[in-house]
């Protein structure tokens, strides 16, 4: 951010001692400046996101497999309390 903090402020500076068109020939390198900036920081999100799913889907195989085990444990009691 800044590098996009400083041509902002190139571009106001120029803006005001009267160069605009040099400003507005600064406009496309901060656009795509942007835009990268933006696609990294989607990439991180996402990044994060796959990780939070992929812990979410290991924590219900975890609990699933867990009260399987419970409820053969309780069956299993009661067939011996049922001898």
């Amino acid at each position: 951010m800044n590098k996009y903090n400083k041509d902002l402020f190139e571009m106001k500076k120029a803006i005001d001692t009267g160069k605009a068109a040099q400003a507005t020939q600064a406009l496309p390198f901060i656009l795509e400046d942007l835009t990268n900036q933006i696609a990294v920081q989607n990439e991180i999100l996402q990044n994060e996101i796959d990780q939070k799913n992929r812990y979410d889907k290991r924590s219900k195989i975890l609990v699933v497999a867990v009260l399987t085990s419970l409820t053969s444990t309780i069956a299993n009691i009661i067939v011996l309390l049922s001898k």
